[in-house]
């Protein structure tokens, strides 16, 4: 019976498993971590009901947008990025700051809550943080975050399946008193109110993931294979005549 597997054949199948190595090692950076994840801006419009600490009611209209991954592992740490945006309330809120001959005021986030579902910790306190706005007779007091951009996590995902992220509770402290918010709705029919994470298994590396130079690599080495092993039935034949 011929052999089949010789020094030959050995020497040519170790560098075809060494090449296959190699593209397997430039694959594995990529593919590895949740920053290989893609990721997509995703806005989140929402409205608040609030009450002051001097008992006036009001409205707040939230707007954010976060760099959230659209696929993570179970179990895996993600966060969501460059979280940043906007809190408008009424113009009748801001007429008491302009009382004072104000120009500008700044006030302080000391608690907005996110809930999640399907991952831990259950709530995330993005406060606190300082926001400023301008003052102007009749006009919306709208805050906005200065400087670099928020991160809100790191989560752990939980079982295959998906993840929502939503803002709940927002409490700011103005110079005049403070501003509770909560039972938020949707302030857009256009925009959804929480961000949505899909959690799902390892990705499954296809054979096109090779590329031209990884499959040619493995289809040489089965051709350098079965071309030797041709070449040994053949002339075993011949040797027997």
């Amino acid at each position: 019976m011929p052999k089949l597997f010789t020094k030959a054949t050995g020497a040519a199948l170790v560098a075809v498993v060494a090449a296959g190595g190699l593209t397997m090692l430039a694959l594995e950076a990529p593919l590895a971590g949740a920053n290989a994840q893609p990721s997509q801006g995703v806005t989140v419009s929402l409205r608040y009901a609030c009450t002051s600490s001097s008992g006036g009611v009001s409205t707040a209209d939230v707007v954010l947008t976060g760099i959230v991954p659209e696929t993570v592992a179970p179990g895996e740490m993600f966060s969501i990025g460059s979280v940043q945006g906007t809190t408008t309330f009424p113009s009748r809120v801001a007429a008491p700051l302009l009382a004072g001959g104000r120009h500008s005021v700044a006030a302080t986030i000391t608690r907005f809550d996110f809930k999640v579902s399907n991952a831990s910790p259950s709530v995330e306190n993005l406060g606190p943080m300082t926001v400023d706005a301008k003052l102007e007779p009749g006009a919306p007091l709208t805050f906005t975050a200065p400087g670099l951009p928020e991160s809100l996590g790191p989560f752990t995902a939980g079982s295959a399946g998906l993840t929502t992220i939503t803002p709940a509770n927002l409490v700011l402290q103005l110079p005049n008193g403070t501003m509770s918010c909560s039972s938020p709705t949707s302030l857009s029919g256009h925009l959804p109110i929480f961000w949505q994470v899909r959690i799902g298994s390892p990705a499954v590396v296809p054979l096109s993931t090779f590329g031209g130079v990884g499959v040619a690599v493995l289809a040489g080495g089965g051709f350098i294979w079965h071309q030797r092993r041709k070449r040994k039935v053949v002339a075993m034949m011949a040797g027997a005549d």
